[in-house]
């Protein structure tokens, strides 16, 4: 069970557990809130190969959590164990966070507006763009962005192709050759959260904001936070277009104008999270041998899937919930924008 693999975890660097509660639904498998036996509470975490701080030194991720615990009020951060914000053992990376939920842990924030987000995001974003440029030049050099890379974005644009119609998939391919020259000069220019998604943004007991799930703390760009939330909300084209207008206002610093290498990067972004759904979704298929039906429509019938809610609920919810918001942000930002900016 992987309950063990926690217990297991704790005895070693010599915490006492009294409980060990599995996630809520909303939760991963690679998550335990604990019950210690001197009656704090912790919640565990292990990080996946595919986390961007996974791939880091550990002496990179104390420095960046040093310098984020002293800069920052609105990220959860991880807890020093052992004096390290990292620990493995049994070919397992572990991080430890504080219980921010009293007796229970709190749910997410899915009823918060769309203007609520914005502000989310732009306060985070205000927090995490002083970081020293020595830091950031540390966290580049060992992968910890995601650099923009032809073959990936192609492969992820073929993965993703159960989501979006072949009109979708060829505007897609030709958003490439909108690219400009200043590329990298605008698309990886501070850090990001990397996952804002709804269900990482949580309310306090106070009434504020705070966000979880840090592993993907990446190099990107001042957009790249704001798009992939507008997408996993679904923004329609007129909110999108007030939103970022809001979102460049609370910033309260010069921004650049949206362009069109903002949106390159925020594509492959979003198709990066849509393509471990897509392999989720597939793999599924092949376990229980049902027949996937046409994922490019919004009108698919949830009973037709009952067979993935059954094997993985948090892949059902994305597929019915968040591939059809995701699809309607970038239908627009394909079809409309980039002929705007172009």
């Amino acid at each position: 069970m992987q309950d063990d693999v926690f217990a297991s975890f704790a005895e070693k660097i010599g915490l006492r557990i009294d409980t060990i509660l599995s996630p809520p639904s909303w939760g991963q498998g690679n998550v335990r809130f604990l019950k210690l036996a001197d009656g704090s509470r912790l919640v565990l975490k292990i990080l996946t190969d595919a986390s961007a701080l996974y791939k880091l030194p550990s002496n990179v991720v104390q420095e960046l959590f040093d310098y984020l615990h002293a800069h920052t009020h609105h990220l959860c951060l991880p807890q020093q164990l052992g004096g390290s914000y990292t620990s493995s053992a049994d070919g397992r990376m572990f991080m430890a966070f504080p219980w921010l939920g009293g007796k229970s842990p709190l749910e997410p924030q899915w009823d918060l507006s769309l203007e609520e987000h914005v502000d989310c995001i732009a306060t985070i974003n205000r927090e995490l763009v002083r970081l020293p440029e020595g830091l950031v030049r540390s966290l580049r050099a060992f992968g910890a962005d995601y650099p923009f890379d032809l073959d990936a974005f192609q492969r992820e644009l073929r993965q993703t192709k159960l989501f979006f119609t072949d009109q979708f998939q060829a505007a897609c391919a030709d958003l490439l050759t909108c690219q400009t020259p200043t590329s990298d000069r605008d698309c990886f220019t501070q850090l990001t959260h990397g996952d804002l998604q709804t269900s990482n943004i949580l309310r306090l007991s106070s009434g504020e904001l705070i966000v979880l799930d840090v592993d993907n703390l990446s190099i990107a760009n001042v957009y790249s936070d704001f798009i992939y939330i507008m997408a996993a909300r679904g923004a329609s084209s007129s909110e999108f277009r007030n939103l970022e207008e809001a979102y460049r206002r609370a910033f309260t610093r010069d921004l650049p104008p949206l362009n069109v290498n903002h949106l390159v990067f925020a594509f492959h972004v979003c198709l990066g999270f849509l393509a471990n759904i897509a392999m989720r979704v597939e793999a599924a298929s092949l376990q229980t041998g049902d027949k996937l039906p046409d994922l490019s429509s919004d009108s698919v019938d949830p009973a037709d899937l009952a067979w993935l809610k059954r094997l993985d609920e948090a892949c059902f919810y994305s597929l019915t919930t968040q591939v059809p918001r995701f699809r309607l942000v970038l239908s627009h930002l394909l079809f409309e924008r980039v002929q705007e900016l172009t």
